[in-house]
């Protein structure tokens, strides 16, 4: 998925307290992930990625692709879906199912995720509007169905989120659409008033439980409640390597892989470098002390600190090995117009 750039950072609070997670994984590519949502008494804002994926629904390889000025279609000589099984849209009209690259003899093509808008069994093709897949021939790829709201967070709030009959009181997840931010929360309310349920804020009356998280794609939640309170995430784990693209501005991106990186792994040496936060990109990144923390790749002579992985106000201690845990998100901040095409390779 193509990552939409914030423009809304700075009105969002900035005090956030740290994740607490456990992973468990099988032989076979299934797991889970505990992720705790911080209460007020530690910081009130929580920064997530959904790494456990969904089954998967169809695999196959493509044979011929056909590109115009509206996207592309794919063709897929062994395909056994009917006619318009993947093309589905949520609530806010978006894709309900994508097709992951999974293999390909070009490195650079895997890990894309192409949002499928519409699917033909009679002619074994699945169409992506506004994309362009010239060289796909021959790649292997997956089909899921996006994860939703419901099933981060139950269709009932079985996350516990507090539920109130607005965002004023209720426990809010940010999300990103359109380049700014979305705001849902789960609405306890009378029918007449437009009944319970996920709800986005200014619409009290669209079930808005099928609204889908992209697995690149980062969520924050703002909790009003003091208490934590602590999801549990089951699901396939990717096997191979993640991609998404970072483009101007502020994106909230996940963590592809249900594991502990350091901040070198995450693989984001291509950001721009510089001598301070003023003149590099950003990469902001939640303290011990419930603070997002700013973290840049440094570009200056020794006796100035020299090159490498800082943080903001510290030129000369390496943060290459910052850790950080599985079920995080993270936002950068990429300060020229060309975009990154942030390639992730699996950890294990």
């Amino acid at each position: 998925m193509k990552k939409t750039t914030l423009a809304l950072i700075a009105s969002l609070p900035l005090m956030v307290a740290p994740l607490v997670q456990a992973v468990s994984v099988s032989t076979s590519p299934v797991g889970f992930i505990n992720i705790t949502i911080n209460g007020t008494d530690n910081g009130g804002l929580t920064a997530i990625s959904v790494p456990m994926l969904p089954e998967v629904l169809y695999s196959g390889v493509i044979a011929d692709v056909t590109v115009d000025v509206d996207g592309s279609t794919i063709t897929d000589n062994a395909a056994t879906w009917a006619n318009d099984d993947y093309a589905v849209g949520d609530p806010n009209g978006n894709a309900a199912y994508y097709a992951e690259i999974t293999n390909h003899t070009d490195a650079t093509k895997v890990g894309t995720i192409l949002e499928i808008t519409a699917s033909s069994g009679s002619a074994k093709s699945l169409t992506f509007d506004m994309v362009d897949a010239t060289g796909f021939e021959g790649a292997s790829y997956s089909i899921r169905k996006y994860k939703t709201l419901a099933d981060v967070f139950g269709s009932d709030n079985s996350a516990g989120l507090f539920s109130a009959g607005s965002t004023k009181d209720a426990d809010v997840i940010y999300k990103v659409g359109g380049g700014t931010w979305q705001r849902y929360f789960y609405q306890d309310a009378p029918a007449f008033l437009g009944g319970n349920g996920w709800r986005i804020a200014g619409d009290t009356r669209t079930d808005m439980s099928g609204v889908v998280i992209s697995p690149d794609e980062g969520l924050l939640i703002r909790r009003r409640q003091s208490s934590d309170i602590s999801i549990t995430l089951p699901g396939s784990i990717k096997v191979n390597d993640s991609r998404t693209t970072i483009t101007k501005g502020f994106n909230l991106i996940a963590l592809s892989f249900p594991v502990e990186r350091t901040l070198d792994q995450l693989g984001l040496d291509s950001l721009r470098s510089g001598g301070s936060t003023s003149d590099a990109d950003v990469v902001y990144m939640i303290s011990d002390t419930g603070q997002f923390d700013r973290y840049f790749l440094q570009e200056a002579p020794a006796f100035l600190g020299g090159n490498g992985w800082r943080k903001a106000g510290d030129t000369r201690t390496d943060q290459s090995g910052l850790i950080i845990p599985p079920g995080t998100s993270v936002i950068v901040k990429r300060t020229l117009d060309d975009a990154i095409d942030w390639a992730v390779a699996k950890p294990f």
